[in-house]
């Protein structure tokens, strides 16, 4: 079963926050070792720029992100 099937209420959530970061290797390579592991966490990627960073931060700490 992989990461990504697991995901709940109780799943940890990191990401990448840059821009471009759709070339990234960085979810397949993370979620891989959630999954292999057992550790219910799930790394995403989000394209965010200088005028919204501030903002994408704030809902990062909103929502209990564990990192970045």
């Amino acid at each position: 079963m992989d990461a990504l099937s697991t995901i709940n209420g109780k799943t940890g959530l990191l990401g990448l926050l840059g821009s471009p970061v759709s070339h990234s290797i960085s979810p397949s390579m993370h979620n891989t070792a959630f999954s292999h592991y057992g550790i219910n966490y799930v790394y995403l990627c989000f394209d965010v720029n200088t005028a919204t960073l501030e903002s994408a931060i704030n809902a990062t700490k909103t929502m209990n992100f564990r990192g970045f």
